[in-house]
């Protein structure tokens, strides 16, 4: 049942994201957009990590590493794709 449970939530949160750009888009430039989600999503996520006493401070030498892959996996992907929500439907940059 709790993986039913899990799957149902995926799915719900993913389904629902092109909802949120949708909203997003034209009410702030894309860059602007795209941090304040992600700040919203580390006060969320860090605050509940912090609470929980799961948030561990990574190793020195991981460091640049983190930041690289945070800047092109998250920053850039998601600058791509809100972008390009601009002239696809939306139904294709959900499943994008």
């Amino acid at each position: 049942m709790t993986n039913v449970l899990l799957f149902i939530a995926v799915v719900v949160v993913w389904g629902l994201t092109w909802f949120a750009m949708h909203l997003q888009l034209g009410a702030a430039p894309v860059e602007v957009a795209i941090f304040w989600r992600f700040a919203l999503s580390l006060v969320l996520l860090g605050g509940w990590l912090c609470l929980s006493g799961r948030l561990r401070r990574p190793a020195t030498e991981c460091v640049p590493w983190l930041i690289a892959m945070g800047m092109c996996l998250f920053s850039g992907n998601y600058l791509v794709l809100y972008r390009s929500a601009a002239y696809l439907a939306s139904g294709m940059v959900s499943v994008i």
